[in-house]
C-alpha cells in the first residue's frame, strides 16, 4: 500500500466521515434491521442451541424452551424449515445479537483507550 493511501485512511477527516456515514446508516437501517430480526425470531426458536433436529420439526419440548411447538406460536415447524434452520447454524445468531453487541461496545471501549 502507498504512503498517501496509508494518509488518506489515517486522516482525521476521513475518520469523521467514516463514522459519520456509518451513523446515518444505523439510523436509516434501524427499524427495517430490528423488523428482519423479529421476522427471523419467528422461525428459529428460542431454545435452539439447546435441541435437536428431532425436536424442531416434531414438537419436542426443548426446541422452545418447555412449550409444545418449534414456533413461537407453539406449532410445529415445517420439516424443510426445521432441517434448513438446523443446517443453516448463522440463524440460530438471531438469539445472541444483543450479547454480542454488548461485548463488541465493551471490547470498543476498552481498546479505544488502551496505549497503542
Amino acid at each position: 500500500m502507498c504512503c498517501l493511501c496509508t494518509l488518506h485512511r489515517n486522516h482525521p477527516d476521513h475518520i469523521a466521515a467514516l463514522a459519520a456515514e456509518a451513523q446515518r446508516w444505523e439510523l436509516h437501517e434501524a427499524g427495517p434491521n430490528a423488523q428482519a430480526l423479529e421476522t427471523m425470531r419467528r422461525f428459529v426458536p428460542p431454545g435452539i442451541w439447546h435441541s435437536n433436529l428431532k425436536a424442531l420439526f416434531r414438537g419436542g419440548g426443548d426446541a422452545n424452551d418447555g412449550s409444545d411447538g418449534g414456533s413461537k406460536e407453539g406449532g410445529l415447524l415445517p420439516e424443510a424449515l426445521a432441517r434448513r434452520i438446523w443446517a443453516k447454524k448463522a440463524l440460530w445468531l438471531v438469539y445472541t445479537v444483543y450479547a454480542l453487541e454488548r461485548e463488541h461496545d465493551f471490547f470498543f471501549e476498552v481498546t479505544r483507550h488502551s496505549p497503542k
